[in-house]
C-alpha cells in the first residue's frame, strides 16, 4: 500500500510504517498526546470569547475592570503559550494586548482615585462655607460652591 504524497513507503508490519528517513510511526505516535499548548490556546479563546459576548451584549462596558481582567487574562494566557511554542508573531501580538489592556487599566483606577480625591475635597469646601442655622431642627443646608450656602427651611 501506498500513499500518494509519500514515494516511498513500506508497511513491514501491519502495526508499522516506516518512513524514508528512518521515522517510525506506530499506532500509538499517530495519536495526539495531550498538549498543554492546546489546552492554553483553548482556554485564552474562550477567555477571549467570553468576554466579547458579553460586551457585545451590553452586560459589561469594555472599559470595565471586569472586562479588562478578562482581557488581560485571556492574553496572558496565549502569551504562555506562544512562549512555549516560540511563535514569534503570537508574542508581539499577545504581549501588546497584555500591555494596552494594563495601560487602561492603570489609566482608569488613577482616574477613579483622582475623582474620588476631587469629590472630598469640594465637599469639604462646601462644608466649611456653610452659615450657622437659625434652628437646627428647621433648616437643613445644601452645600454650595459659592461663598454662600443655600438654606432650604422644613415645615
Amino acid at each position: 500500500m501506498r500513499f500518494p504524497f509519500f514515494t516511498s513507503v513500506d508497511f513491514t508490519s501491519s502495526h508499522e510504517i516506516v518512513l524514508p528517513r528512518y521515522t517510525t510511526i506506530t499506532p500509538e505516535t499517530i495519536m495526539f498526546d495531550f498538549d498543554v499548548r492546546i489546552a492554553l490556546q483553548f482556554l485564552g479563546a474562550i477567555i477571549y470569547i467570553v468576554q466579547y459576548i458579553l460586551v457585545q451584549s451590553h452586560r459589561l462596558e469594555a472599559t470595565h475592570p471586569s472586562s479588562l481582567l478578562l482581557l488581560g487574562s485571556g492574553a496572558g494566557i496565549l502569551l504562555v503559550s506562544s512562549f512555549m511554542g516560540y511563535d514569534w508573531g503570537l508574542i508581539l501580538l499577545n504581549g501588546a494586548w497584555v500591555v494596552m489592556v494594563t495601560t487602561t487599566y492603570t489609566v482608569r483606577r488613577v482616574r477613579r482615585v483622582e475623582e474620588a480625591a476631587l469629590a472630598d475635597a469640594v465637599l469639604v469646601e462646601a462644608e466649611t462655607h456653610t452659615t450657622p442655622a437659625q434652628s437646627a431642627s428647621e433648616t437643613y443646608y445644601i452645600p454650595a460652591r459659592t461663598e454662600t450656602a443655600q438654606a432650604v427651611s422644613v415645615g
